[in-house]
C-alpha cells in the first residue's frame, strides 16, 4: 500500500506503508528496524546469511515476546546484528521465553554476533531480559566492538547472556587491538542484573578486552556470573570482575 500526502505548494510526497511493529517474517523485521522504536515479535524468525541493522538515530527496543529470533552470517567483516556507533539497540521480553542468537562465522575476519562489524566500533547495547546467545567471528567480540575496534556502552541489567568471543575477541566487550596495534581501553560494561556465561577467544577476555587491549571500566552489582575460561596471565571474567564490584584493569592480552 501506498500513502499519497497532498502538500498546500502542490508538491505530492509518496512514501511506503510504514513497517509493521510486530514482525512476523523477516522482511517486516528489517523494515522495523529501520524506522525504529519498539519492535514486538509476533513470530519466530531464522535467517542465515543475513545481516539485521540498528541505523544510528533511530533507536531500537527489541521484545521477544516469547518468540525466537536466530541470525547468523559468515560475510566478511559482518556482525549478524550490526549495532554501529551511534546506534542504540536494547533486548527484552515482555514474555520471558524468548531467546535471541546471533552468530558471526566468518573465520578470517568476522564481526561481532551483536555489536560492530569488522573494523566498527560498536554503539550502545542493552539486555534487560530474555535469553540471548551470542557469537562473535575471528577477531571480534561475541558482544560488543567487530575484528579491531572498541565497544560502545554494554549494559546488561536482566536475562541470560552467553556471549563467546572469536578468536582475539572478548565475550562481552572488544575486538582484539586496533590497527597499528595502538594501545586502548574496552569501552564500559555494566551487569546489574541476569545470568552471564561469558567466554573470551583466545588470548580475550570473558569480560573487557580483546587481544593487546586494556579493560576498561567494568562495573557488576546483584549479578551470577558463570566464570569464564580463565587464561593465565590474561583478563577474564575472573579476574577483572568477580573481586570487586568496580574494577579497571591494565591487563591485556598478548
Amino acid at each position: 500500500m501506498v500513502a499519497v500526502l497532498i502538500l498546500a505548494a502542490g508538491l505530492t510526497v509518496v512514501g511506503e506503508k510504514p513497517a509493521s511493529a510486530a514482525p512476523a517474517d523477516w522482511g517486516e523485521l528489517v523494515d522495523a528496524f529501520a524506522l525504529g522504536g519498539t519492535v514486538t515479535l509476533d513470530d519466530d524468525i531464522t535467517r542465515v546469511d543475513a545481516q539485521l541493522s540498528v541505523t544510528p538515530g533511530f533507536p531500537v527496543i527489541l521484545d521477544l515476546n516469547g518468540h525466537n529470533l536466530s541470525i547468523s552470517t559468515s560475510g566478511f567483516s559482518q556482525s549478524a546484528i550490526n549495532v554501529p556507533p551511534g546506534a542504540t539497540f536494547t533486548v527484552t521480553d515482555s514474555l520471558g521465553s524468548g531467546k535471541v542468537t546471533a552468530a558471526s562465522t566468518h573465520g578470517t575476519g568476522g564481526g561481532a554476533g551483536i555489536g560492530g562489524n569488522g573494523f566498527q566500533g560498536s554503539g550502545e547495547i542493552t539486555i534487560s531480559g530474555g535469553s540471548v546467545e551470542a557469537h562473535g567471528g575471528a577477531s571480534s567480540a561475541g558482544i560488543g566492538g567487530g575484528a579491531a575496534s572498541m565497544n560502545g556502552t554494554i549494559t546488561v541489567s536482566g536475562g541470560s547472556v552467553t556471549a563467546v568471543g572469536g578468536a582475539g575477541g572478548a565475550g562481552i566487550g572488544s575486538g582484539l587491538t586496533s590497527p597499528g596495534g595502538v594501545s586502548q581501553r574496552s569501552g564500559p560494561i555494566q551487569i546489574t542484573g541476569g545470568t552471564i556465561n561469558a567466554t573470551g577467544g583466545l588470548l580475550g577476555a570473558g569480560i573487557g578486552g580483546g587481544q593487546a587491549v586494556l579493560n576498561g571500566v567494568i562495573t557488576i552489582s546483584a549479578v551470577w556470573l558463570l566464570p569464564a575460561r580463565p587464561t593465565a596471565g590474561l583478563q577474564s571474567a575472573a579476574d577483572t570482575c568477580l573481586t570487586s564490584q568496580t574494577a579497571t584493569s591494565p591487563r591485556a592480552g598478548r
